[in-house]
């Protein structure tokens, strides 16, 4: 009798624990999924707002999950960060990233970076099922909502493995879209200058829904697709006055996106069309500069190295 009353009393723990256990996991994830629903259309009707901005213009960047390198591109975006606050930009530091983002991650790049980290949710890809999609590049069209950074004149949009040689606040006198062309017919989309507009990133949403022509199904692809006359623009000079700023669109001078491949022709920078400001490492992904393996035969990757020690360190 003892022991069917304590089974009795088991199975009736058991289902409290059971009913419990889901009502909090329905609290749980009910959240993340309202948040899901609701993100996108916030952002179509107002814009990405930031938290408390401090300066009319912005360095971005962004950051999403589902790669076999989340970790190493979120150690390169916190030293970017650290980077561009040492050569004491004049302007806000914002990272665009996606709703997966490890919190604790977030709560890093805000407390200790000093970065303003707006949430988003990823933008879906049309273009994954092309024969030449990289799976690598499926949300790097989360790029586009820095047309929706409403608080801001002009931001200037970076991918996490640049290495900044020098303050590039002039950038924030070019026009509505400036970019660098290191392809003698295309523009490098890992920096580029733009002044935000929800006009703009309505037409690029509505551009994404209709499939319009994107060569390698990321942002670089369809962002050449969309500014297809940049080749004909005129190149971009910063004033000595930054209080003048421009309209329209130009081209930004080489030293602004300088190919790291160009060093090892002759192991040394010769750049003569404007500042040598930016190296850019756009090649295969096992040559980022962050790896160890780089440094011994691609000397440039211990410049990358130099800043880490500097800004965060290896602790």
């Amino acid at each position: 009798m003892d022991l069917q009353r304590a089974m009795v009393f088991s199975s009736w723990v058991l289902s409290l624990l059971i009913i419990e256990t889901t009502g909090y996991r329905d609290q749980l994830f009910q959240p993340l999924e309202a948040e899901n629903a609701n993100a996108m259309t916030m952002v179509m009707e107002r814009g990405l707002q930031t938290r408390r901005p401090e300066h009319k213009n912005a360095y971005a960047t962004m950051m999403y999950m589902g790669t076999p390198r989340d970790y190493e591109f979120y150690v390169a975006t916190r030293v970017l960060i650290r980077s561009l606050r040492g050569y004491h930009v004049n302007a806000d530091i914002v990272v665009i990233a996606s709703l997966d983002v490890p919190l604790s991650w977030i709560h890093s790049l805000e407390e200790g970076d000093g970065a303003k980290v707006v949430r988003v949710e990823n933008l879906e890809n049309p273009y994954m099922k092309q024969t030449n999609f990289d799976n690598r590049f499926k949300l790097s069209l989360n790029k586009l909502y820095a047309w929706s950074l409403s608080n801001y004149d002009r931001v200037v949009m970076l991918d996490a493995d640049n290495l900044f040689l020098k303050n590039t606040d002039e950038l924030f006198q070019c026009g509505s879209f400036c970019a660098v062309f290191i392809n003698p017919c295309i523009f490098h989309t890992g920096l580029f200058v733009l002044q935000p507009s929800m006009e703009v990133f309505r037409d690029m949403i509505h551009e994404l829904q209709v499939k319009r022509d994107n060569p390698d199904g990321a942002d670089q692809g369809f962002l050449v697709s969309y500014f297809p006359a940049l080749l004909n623009q005129p190149l971009f000079r910063p004033t000595y006055n930054h209080s003048t700023v421009l309209t329209g669109h130009f081209r930004l001078p080489l030293g602004y996106q300088m190919d790291a491949s160009y060093y090892y022709l002759k192991l040394r920078w010769n750049v003569p069309c404007g500042p040598n400001s930016v190296i850019t490492f756009p090649g295969a992904v096992w040559l980022k500069p962050w790896y160890w393996w780089s440094w011994p035969v691609l000397p440039l990757g211990l410049s990358w190295h130099h800043q880490r020690r500097y800004t965060i360190s290896y602790v």
